[in-house]
């Protein structure tokens, strides 16, 4: 399908902002901004604008080729010039000049208007182009330390940034470092180090988004979303002893799992069982989840958090005492093992790889 086609079948409800959006960042990295000529000649041409949703809000102008802008033209007796621009860049500009969203091929048979709400995605999909392209991101840093940001409510991850101008205005803002780029697969291990999904795009700025999950795992290369999903995956797909040479594997690979620990980080066994039972986790929200009904139970239960910690070294502590293991407990999918030397297969799995 060409662009065309991909406009009118967003048009016709056919195709979702989901699909469109990542098409347009990987075939257009450029669209066509119209610049008017103004009445008196000492000033410079203003980039075409049309009313937006609000009384006094303006959506900037683009189009994807010079024969999508013909009507524009036509219409303007000749006092609009096309410019070529970064679609990333303009999208920039967009909000920082807090517009309300952009219109694609005005004037034609199947215009896009995005509001400024549905531009933050597709600002989403280029600067993931972007960052691939570069391979890794710009985040404040002091040596190889990188700036923590404090979401709130115990939540932690790094902001990353598209430039070095950018990531050396929050260097000033925060009082020191200085602007690095940082491989993507320091940025996954940091935002696990601090039990987030994903990092912070472009903090401190009118275009600011949380990447989610799967960006991270885009921009590291795993198609699969990371390890954990897959383990994830894995628990899911079945329980028992047929599903547990994979669920085996999974956890060989798993690089850091989720455990519920105590303020000082010591991991809390919840299992009221004879046998000696450990629970992992997929995700911070499945911990959270079993701390919450647990502690239904248990008024008195002590202060419990979600850790994400490295697998290998946790995996082979507790390995001696040969424990139960069980993934996701009190979720709808989960996963317990039926004999003790879970963790013992999983360590051989470990040191057999390549």
């Amino acid at each position: 399908m060409s662009v065309y086609e991909w406009l009118a079948a967003a048009k016709e409800g056919k195709l979702s902002r989901a699909e469109l959006f990542p098409r347009l960042a990987r075939h257009l990295p450029k669209m066509l901004i119209a610049q008017q000529k103004q009445t008196l000649s000492d000033q410079p041409p203003q980039p075409l604008m049309v009313r937006g949703s609000q009384p006094g809000s303006k959506r900037l102008v683009l189009f994807t080729d010079a024969e999508a802008a013909e009507a524009i033209r036509v219409q303007n007796h000749g006092t609009v010039t096309l410019m070529e621009r970064s679609v990333l860049s303009l999208l920039q500009r967009s909000f920082r000049e807090e517009l309300d969203g952009v219109v694609i091929n005005p004037g034609t048979s199947a215009p896009l208007v995005i509001d400024r709400q549905y531009m933050l995605l597709l600002f989403c999909e280029y600067a993931l182009i972007h960052m691939k392209n570069i391979g890794g991101a710009w985040i404040p840093s002091k040596g190889n330390d990188l700036l923590m940001i404090d979401l709130g409510n115990g939540y932690y991850t790094i902001p990353v940034y598209l430039n070095e101008e950018d990531a050396e205005e929050i260097c000033k803002q925060s009082g020191g470092g200085k602007p690095r780029v940082h491989p993507w697969h320091r940025v996954r291990e940091r935002c696990w180090e601090l039990g987030a999904n994903a990092p912070f795009l472009q903090y401190g700025f009118p275009e600011q988004v949380v990447f989610l999950e799967k960006h991270l795992a885009e921009l590291c290369g795993d198609q699969r979303y990371s390890p954990l999903t897959s383990l994830e995956k894995a628990v899911i797909e079945g329980q028992g002893t047929a599903n547990s040479w994979a669920i085996c594997q999974k956890l060989a690979h798993v690089g850091h799992i989720w455990i519920i620990s105590d303020e000082n980080g010591k991991m809390v066994p919840l299992s009221k069982g004879e046998s000696f039972t450990i629970d992992l986790f997929t995700s911070k929200e499945h911990a959270l989840s079993l701390i919450a009904t647990v502690r239904k139970e248990q008024k008195d239960l002590p202060q419990l958090s979600p850790l994400l910690i490295r697998a290998e070294p946790f995996f082979r502590a507790l390995e001696p005492r040969r424990p139960i293991v069980c993934i996701n407990r009190g979720s709808a999918e989960s996963w317990i093992s039926v004999v003790d030397d879970t963790l013992s297969h999983v360590i051989r799995l470990m040191d057999n790889k390549d």
